[in-house]
């Protein structure tokens, strides 16, 4: 932006007032020649200056609209990673869900190790008539398509061929589904979908649909399984991409098969945690890597993937997750 014609005409004024200003008589031949200076350096700022303030003014206008219209773009395909709860509150929060049908419900020490995915879309409120049988259909097909099934055949127990099952709430915008071949006790999985719908929900971010998945893999000491090896990084890299696949899926079953508007405020977000009953080596598999020395494994990880337009592509957010996971909750590294 040239502010030149601007700041000279505007300093010429000044310096011109300031002359006359130091001129008493009002006869004297300076005083006038000083209004006359100041006079044409005003007409030379309004003519040259205007126009550079209107262009400016525009300038901010349209930088604040581009910000905004970013702000507001739905992403689904780069990330920022980050193990810090406080960035992605609502995530955080519904990692204590209680779901119908899986061992979270039992004493700690009773608990079989289990993964649970949690997907963030900010989305428009369900019309008071939705809910029921109906939205169930819709849920039930989304529950038996990509990335869902691919994630429930890769991370659930048991050679039986369960079916997603609706589940009673106490809300038309939730929707609980037990993944099972008989009753309630012999789940392999759980989901819950919520949906805005005017309720306020402690600890919840009203502005978004929340997707939970929650898996019990089989692993060593698996009742069903018998002792056997859990997955090593490279299969736990496959199933975080899958997962980083579920915010589009979600956005599209939203919007396409819904009828809701989605946006990007708040931005999409992907928490997972994963719980062992002792030891993070029952789930990820750590043989043949270099483990470091003087640290105690922990029992659990969790993290979240953040959708951000400098973020990362889902491969790298991926690897930057196991690695993470290795280093701070295995003690080991690749």
């Amino acid at each position: 932006m040239a502010w030149s014609g601007t700041l000279a005409g505007l300093g010429i004024a000044v310096a011109a007032l300031i002359a006359a200003v130091g001129k008493q008589p009002i006869s004297d031949p300076g005083f006038i020649l000083s209004l006359v200076v100041a006079a044409v350096a005003a007409v030379i700022f309004v003519v040259t200056g205007l126009p550079d303030f209107f262009a400016w003014s525009a300038s901010v206008v349209r930088q604040t609209q581009q910000a905004l219209q970013r702000s507001d773009r739905l992403i689904t395909d780069r990330w920022f990673y980050t193990s810090d709860g406080a960035k992605a509150p609502a995530a955080m929060s519904a990692m204590e869900i209680v779901l119908p049908g899986t061992g979270y419900r039992k004493p700690v020490g009773e608990r079989a190790p289990w993964v649970r995915f949690i997907v963030l879309i900010g989305c428009s409120e369900i019309s008071p008539a939705a809910g029921g049988s109906q939205l169930w259909s819709k849920l039930q097909r989304f529950l038996q398509k990509p990335p869902v099934n691919s994630l429930v055949n890769s991370l659930r127990r048991g050679d039986k061929n369960p079916v997603w099952t609706r589940w009673s709430t106490n809300s038309p915008g939730v929707i609980d589904a037990v993944l099972t071949a008989g009753d309630e006790d012999e789940a392999v999985a759980s989901a819950r979908l919520e949906l805005p719908d005017g309720m306020h929900r402690q600890f919840r971010d009203q502005r978004s649909a929340m997707l939970i998945l929650h898996f019990e893999p089989p692993g060593p000491g698996s009742k069903e399984e018998g002792p056997g090896q859990p997955d090593g990084p490279i299969s736990w890299s496959e199933y975080v991409l899958r997962a980083l696949e579920l915010p589009q899926a979600l956005v599209e079953f939203l919007s396409g098969v819904l009828g809701l508007s989605t946006s990007g405020v708040p931005a999409a977000t992907l928490g997972f945690r994963l719980e062992a009953r002792h030891d993070m080596a029952e789930i990820m598999d750590i043989t043949d890597l270099h483990l470091l020395r003087g640290g105690r494994r922990t029992s659990q990880a969790i993290g979240y993937f953040i959708a951000d337009s400098d973020g990362l592509p889902a491969v790298d957010a991926a690897d930057l997750m196991i690695t993470d996971v290795l280093r701070y909750a295995l003690k080991a590294e690749r």
